[in-house]
């Protein structure tokens, strides 16, 4: 997969020993895990030798919320996408997005309606409808996003800090005047709510290193992965013995 979305064979090697770690913790399809992976690295410029990092953020934040890992891998090539036009990249808009999941995922009936949500406010945000509805408030949004970024913050947080502050704490009133869509309403709710928690856990998602690895060993104890890796072993000498000593090792392994 990572080679037909145009990854070098030095980045695809470099990435599949933590999706295949991820997707081993997580009990997720190793392709949908190499969606997730390709696209920080492709949307959010996070670098190969830090996509697991990347992939711890996603993993804390799945532990800390109703958001999980493996339902993130079906939703970030989108939401990723829809970043890059607020300028996040990184390991630490990574953290960003997912806490911003697993606040939306309180105000939304299915994991994948808060990811749809989420990706309303995200190119919600800088459409021309909201944009001349945020300067009937005397606010440039494309300034705010500027602010944001030279402070080295969090768009997703500076812009709902504009959006209460604007709105007098969220007024519904208010805010229908600056979103049209419904969608984009239904994320920002819960986060003019729940701010704090989505510091949080993004905090707690950038502090991350080593949950998948932690994870991973903690599944190869189980009786199924044992079996798992078993079969593997026993593939792996199929491959590499032929058939000569198959007949042989045939009986051995009945044994």
């Amino acid at each position: 997969f990572l080679l037909g979305m145009g990854a070098s064979e030095e980045a695809s090697l470099g990435m599949s020993g933590p999706i295949g770690k991820a997707a081993t913790a997580y009990r997720a399809a190793t392709e949908e895990m190499a969606k997730s992976a390709f696209a920080v690295h492709d949307n959010l410029k996070v670098p190969v030798e830090e996509v697991a990092l990347a992939l711890d953020a996603m993993a804390k934040a799945g532990k800390e919320g109703g958001f999980e890992l493996r339902d993130m891998a079906n939703e970030f090539p989108e939401i990723t996408a829809a970043a890059q036009s607020l300028g996040m990249t990184g390991v630490k808009s990574v953290a960003d997005l997912t806490a911003a999941l697993e606040v939306a995922r309180k105000g939304a009936g299915t994991g994948a309606e808060a990811a749809t949500n989420l990706k309303a406010f995200l190119n919600n945000l800088v459409s021309r409808e909201t944009i001349a509805n945020f300067k009937k408030f005397g606010i440039s949004v494309t300034e705010e996003l500027d602010a944001a970024a030279k402070a080295g913050g969090s768009p997703v947080e500076h812009m709902i800090g504009v959006i209460d502050k604007a709105t007098k704490g969220g007024k519904a009133d208010l805010l229908a005047k600056l979103f049209g869509r419904k969608e984009a309403l239904q994320f920002i709710r819960p986060m003019l709510q729940n701010t704090r928690e989505y510091v949080r856990i993004r905090n707690e998602a950038l502090a991350a290193q080593g949950t998948v690895e932690r994870d991973y060993e903690r599944r190869l104890q189980t009786h199924g992965a044992r079996l798992q890796k078993f079969r593997a072993s026993i593939d792996n000498l199929n491959i590499s013995l032929g058939t000569v000593l198959l007949p042989g090792l045939g009986r051995v392994i009945d044994a």
